[in-house]
């Protein structure tokens, strides 16, 4: 198979959730593959592909992948005196697995960067989104997720609501394969309006005592 400049080679990394472009993601690294891969990557400044798996356990066993992921790179890092490690890692693109093939204990992928194919949602849309996602924003307990201004931009606003959602992680899966930015946001918002109905209810039942 021909590989095109714009295909790549990186190990994987598989886990029960996705990575989104553009947001962060904590990863505990305690198995021995996986730490050789980290400390790979931060030796060589290389990027990995994080792919949520579509069928075997998270850790141990035969896995196998789903077919789009996220490139990933290591912004922090700290090693436990038991060889552990948790990173921190930020997602830089969305990409098409090709394929794949186990290299030792690692499976690496052969990918290709896969952009959203639409052109700026409706003006509407994007400010509903938006405006509710602000308000989600106040509801959030986690300091980071908390943290900074809610995107304005519209791609970037898909995935900054879509990391932080209380969602199972095969509709994080259907979101990261939405290539569509209305598609995402016309979802999200219908989330967020069940979401937020429910949250603002021992407030509003508060109010009445």
């Amino acid at each position: 198979m021909a590989v095109s400049r714009d295909t790549i080679t990186v190990p994987l990394f598989l886990l029960n959730g996705v990575l989104f472009p553009g947001t962060r993601l904590s990863l505990h690294v305690f198995e021995d593959r996986y730490r050789k891969m980290v400390n790979d990557c931060l030796d060589r400044d290389a990027a990995f592909g994080v792919v949520a798996i579509r069928s075997g356990p998270e850790v141990g066993g035969p896995q196998e992948p789903h077919n789009v992921g996220t490139l990933a790179r290591i912004v922090e890092h700290e090693l436990f005196e038991d060889g552990r490690m948790l990173i921190r890692v930020v997602g830089t693109g969305r990409f098409s697995l090709l394929s794949y093939r186990q290299a030792g204990s690692l499976l690496v992928g052969q990918v290709r960067f896969q952009p959203d194919v639409e052109e700026r949602p409706g003006r509407v849309l994007r400010d509903e989104a938006y405006a509710l996602a602000s308000e989600y924003q106040s509801f959030l307990v986690d300091a980071d997720e908390a943290r900074g201004a809610v995107p304005t931009e519209p791609e970037a606003l898909t995935y900054w609501i879509a990391q932080r959602l209380p969602m199972k992680p095969a509709d994080q899966q259907e979101l990261l394969e939405q290539r569509q930015v209305s598609g995402r946001l016309s979802w999200e918002v219908g989330f967020l309006r069940q979401l937020l109905d429910e949250l603002r209810q021992p407030q509003q039942n508060g109010g009445l005592h």
